[in-house]
């Protein structure tokens, strides 16, 4: 209910939209309450149901950020550093019920099937070169995690045919967000050059799948903010994100 007063809000961009706003806050407050008093009794009885939440929730958040009117609440990238540990909540409910969850109707959402599309050359080049700078960088820095990083770009790679099978998909989005590991969030909180670079490359998926109402602008917004942190010689190895987002 509270998704669906959201796209009303979206969809009627008139003197109700603020009512639809409202609606949809009071839902999701609502339904967030429940989940939490859950979250930590999870059992087939409600498995399904937390798991769809917990879904539905990182969509929602993508999507309100969009229609409030106070910028601080905006897309930025510290919102969506906080949308990527909300997205680790999925990961939350699947452990403690993942053995029924795969023997369940939702079977398919832990099984899915490559679309077989073609990927351009010019983002498995830009992949490559992420494994390469991991490679590099794990060397060099002692506090770097090497296979955090390979989790998250390895994802990237695996999930991006859903993109061009499907533009406005939020299949990369979602489960790119899911596996995020916390050894990658937690440098993306502490705004390590390398970790922004990763993220760098995820706003061009974000970019791409822009039509979608609950996506927007946000990969050209966070790709903004990077650029201004990163410095000239971590900035060189964004050029491609910065091409396909900000020219």
């Amino acid at each position: 209910m509270a998704i669906s007063a959201l796209h009303l809000a979206h969809l009627r961009q008139n003197e109700r939209q603020v009512e639809w706003l409202n609606i949809a806050i009071a839902h999701k407050s609502t339904a967030l309450a429940i989940f939490s008093e859950q979250l930590h009794n999870i059992d087939k009885s409600n498995a399904r149901a937390m798991m769809s939440f917990a879904g539905i929730a990182v969509v929602f958040s993508f999507a309100s950020a969009l229609y409030c009117s106070d910028s601080d609440d905006g897309p930025s990238l510290n919102a969506l550093v906080d949308l990527l540990m909300l997205a680790r909540g999925v990961q939350t409910v699947g452990s403690q019920a993942m053995e029924f969850l795969r023997h369940s109707n939702f079977a398919p959402l832990f099984n899915i099937t490559e679309p077989g599309a073609t990927i351009p050359d010019d983002v498995l080049s830009a992949l490559d070169h992420l494994d390469d700078l991991n490679a590099q960088y794990g060397q060099k820095s002692g506090n770097h995690h090497p296979k955090s990083y390979e989790r998250a770009i390895q994802t990237m790679r695996e999930l991006a045919p859903f993109t061009f099978a499907e533009p406005t998909s939020l299949t990369v989005v979602g489960g790119w967000a899911i596996r995020a590991s916390p050894e990658f969030l937690e440098g993306l909180k502490n705004r390590e050059p390398f970790a922004l670079v990763v993220l760098a490359h995820f706003c061009v998926f974000l970019h791409i799948i822009r039509e979608n109402w609950c996506i927007g602008p946000w990969g050209r917004l966070i790709l903004g903010e990077i650029v201004q942190i990163l410095d000239s010689d971590w900035q060189r190895h964004i050029k491609w994100a910065v091409v396909q987002v900000l020219r």
